[in-house]
């Protein structure tokens, strides 16, 4: 339905607007999403930019899966999991404390070499994929591989090697205790 949507607003040169709760649908479907939180605008963006430049933790998790860890920002294609410095893209920013958003798709698992250490707790072929879980001390990562890609089992000892990253602002969490002036 979504491409009949969408073919039918091109072809008349139409403006819609299309409400859904489908993150997929939503990318697919459109040219510019907004993603409301609390009744306000979160982020406005092309679907592009929504999934691999979220403004904060909540849309880079909104729109896809996503591994959201604390670690530090070294410096340019540098940062810090758990006290191991790695080397991967991500976009400019700051040095110092930031929140982490790791895509699925952006971390290949190898059983040696350069990575942050980690172990299997879950895997699941999917056919045209493989799932996995693997806990590392930074926390747990959901990895999605190729079925090309090398094959892990539960229990196995891996190196995640993280190829992409997006920088988060690290947001204070209010103390409900304290009430507001």
């Amino acid at each position: 339905m979504r491409e009949d949507i969408r073919d039918l607003q091109k072809r008349l040169g139409l403006t819609v607007v299309y409400v859904t709760h489908d993150q997929q649908e939503a990318l697919a479907a459109s040219d510019l999403v907004c993603v409301m939180r609390a009744g306000k605008i979160a982020q406005m963006g092309t679907p592009r930019e929504l999934y691999d430049e979220p403004a904060d933790a909540f849309i880079a998790d909104f729109m896809g899966e996503a591994n959201v860890l604390e670690g530090e920002v070294l410096g340019p294609g540098r940062i810090s999991l758990a006290g191991v410095a790695l080397e991967t893209r991500l976009r400019p920013h700051p040095s110092g404390p930031a929140l982490l958003a790791i895509r699925p798709e952006a971390v290949t698992l190898a059983e040696e070499g350069e990575g942050l250490p980690g172990q299997i707790k879950r895997a699941a072929f999917l056919g045209q994929t493989h799932e996995y879980e693997v806990g590392t001390k930074a926390g747990h990562l959901f990895v999605v591989a190729p079925a090309g890609a090398a094959v892990f089992a539960q229990g196995d000892d891996v190196r995640c090697r993280i190829e992409r990253v997006i920088p988060l602002p690290v947001v204070p969490v209010p103390d409900p205790s304290r009430k507001s002036p």
